[in-house]
């Protein structure tokens, strides 16, 4: 397309999802330009990137303006002579899929650097049924034998399966190919789907996750795999491709990588779950009796709220457990009462004077604990499920696991934090918030278990060992806010996972005892620990691994980068 052209067809687009933003949110954008005309264009703009991601045309928006503009940066690779080493498997499952393979075959012998094309179908098509496919054209048809070893005798370095009526973006083989110079021998992309040569529903992916992977296959038909490796000598037949993939996932010395492009157009997208994700064993008593853990509660007067938190731990069947309540200067009569009463039923009570800070209440605790684990919870979080905190320690009693947290709801049912995503605003974001949880949302992510940047302080589970050895919260520089997003990530720089566990639901009133960080008496120290944020971690620059660059970082919730 002619530069000229295709701005113009950007700026037609841009119009169309402004109408259409006016049409769905008239009140959003009119916020969004009253922000814009008193000079406030960062409000503006997040207000204008909520309302358009969700219009009908903004997918449409990001094909011709941020993929095309990948395209041209990528123009003078992708032009650089290229070697024919790749193969393209396609599979064939069911009659319906074969009436679409013809369209395949011929599509994919039209990409650069293709050596073979290849068919897998299911043991009832035979040779005859290709017989469409001309003679000079080299197709190898495979469907009584392993594909893999003509495949590397034809000296193919990696394969593409894909299923019949699927399509692969002109750059597939580029991409594919700078991906496996890391030396990884699986790389997967995102992708969307094409119906009547119409994209829709892309799914941006996060970089490797082998705990979502566990729940979700997100990269059988968009992924390539490098033939020279050890290979299982069986019969691989259309079904059980998903199983192969996951099989070399598992035997893989490298992990996967992760091609933030849309590089399959798929047709049919099957994202079935892999486990059953009702049930989640828990642990052994033997475990449990092996395993305390100190339960820190930091408050200050409100005490229909610490009495609420007290009651739900006090229902918890994890019974090897202690609890140890931080009093910051509460004053109210019935708060030193309710003080008095917990104490004389077994929970510890520490004082801590002066002005409030938050990871330093913590810390204190967290020194005095007897726990093997630190359950650090706000004490306006409540939950009546005896089993919350098993379902977290599942994860935290793994060595390779950091901090784990759960989902936190709002008392409305609304998701409060479904893990925190970091670059949003500049800074860190809660994923999904406001996100209904009985709805699927963005592919399921907010209700699968899945590794995360981050977990919230609010409710976050970690082995005492591992707390200690990072520093605990850094009392100085993030003395109330994004102390659980630096702690996290002194974790993960340890080699360590950080977990998020949606099958362990709370509730929590967010910021009712210390209020709001936008509150005028707050802004000041918030806006000075933002900054702290940045210079340490850099959140303003780096793309979180665990979301995706396509996506919005203006906004908490999942949805398309449009403007």
């Amino acid at each position: 397309m002619p530069r000229a052209q295709g701005w113009s067809n950007v700026i037609v687009l841009r119009l169309v999802v402004i109408l259409q933003c006016l049409f769905r949110a008239p009140g959003q954008l009119c916020l969004a330009l009253l922000w814009r005309l008193f000079g406030l264009k960062v409000r503006a703009r997040n207000i204008l990137a909520r309302v358009a991601a969700r219009t009908p045309s903004a997918y449409r928006l990001w094909i011709a303006t941020k993929e095309n503009r990948a395209r041209q940066e990528n123009a003078l690779g992708c032009e650089r002579p290229l070697h024919t080493d790749m193969a393209i498997v396609i599979v064939v499952g069911s009659n319906e899929e074969f009436l679409q393979l013809q369209q395949t075959v011929h599509h994919s012998l039209s990409l650069k650097g293709v050596r073979r094309v290849c068919i897998l179908a299911e043991e009832h098509i035979t040779r005859s049924d290709f017989n469409f496919i001309s003679p000079d054209i080299l197709i190898t048809n495979i469907f009584d034998e392993l594909c893999v070893t003509k495949l590397v005798e034809s000296r193919c370095r990696f394969a593409v399966f894909i299923k019949s009526g699927d399509r692969l973006s002109s750059s597939v083989h580029y991409e594919y190919t700078e991906a496996f110079r890391s030396g990884t021998e699986i790389c997967y992309s995102d992708d969307d789907q094409i119906d009547d040569g119409v994209r829709k529903d892309p799914y941006f992916k996060p970089d490797w996750n082998s705990l979502l992977f566990s729940f979700q296959d997100y990269i059988s038909y968009s992924s390539a795999i490098l033939l020279q490796q050890p290979w299982p000598h069986t019969r691989i037949s259309a079904s059980e491709i998903g199983g192969l993939v996951a099989r070399l996932v598992t035997s893989a010395s490298n992990k996967p990588i992760h091609i933030p492009s849309i590089l399959h157009h798929r047709t049919v997208r099957d994202t079935k779950r892999t486990n059953d994700l009702c049930q989640i064993p828990l642990p052994s008593n033997d475990t449990i009796n092996e395993c305390k853990v100190s339960i820190i509660v930091a408050t200050k007067d409100k005490p229909d709220l610490l009495e609420k938190c007290i009651s739900s731990i006090q229902l918890l069947s994890w019974k090897n457990r202690e609890i140890i309540v931080v009093d910051h200067d509460s004053i109210e009569k019935p708060t030193i009462d309710l003080l008095r009463l917990i104490e004389h039923d077994g929970v510890k009570i520490i004082k801590y004077s002066g002005e409030f800070n938050f990871s330093a209440l913590n810390n204190r605790a967290a020194e005095i604990a007897n726990g093997d684990y630190l359950c650090f919870l706000n004490n306006d979080v409540e939950c009546d499920d005896p089993d919350w905190l098993s379902r977290l320690m599942v994860h935290a009693i793994d060595e390779r696991v950091g901090a784990v947290g759960p989902m936190l709801v709002y008392p409305n049912g609304m998701i409060q934090h479904a893990g925190i995503v970091l670059g949003v605003g500049g800074a860190a974001g809660h994923a999904h918030r406001f996100h209904d949880p009985a709805k699927t949302g963005y592919f399921d992510r907010a209700r699968l278990p899945q590794h995360i940047s981050a977990v919230t302080g609010a409710c976050m589970v970690v082995r005492k060992a591992n707390f200690e050895k990072v520093g605990g919260f850094d009392e100085t520089r993030f003395q109330v806010a994004f102390n659980d997003v630096d702690l996290c990530l002194k974790l993960q720089a340890m080699g360590l996972a950080n977990v998020y566990e949606p099958r362990s639901v709370l509730i929590h009133h967010e910021s009712i005892s210390r209020g709001s960080d936008r509150e005028r008496r707050n802004r000041k120290r918030f806006e000075k620990e933002l900054m702290q944020l940045k210079m340490v971690w850099s959140t303003d620059k780096i793309v979180d691994p665990f979301h995706n660059p396509n996506l919005s970082r203006l906004i908490e919730q999942f949805l398309i980068d449009v403007f």
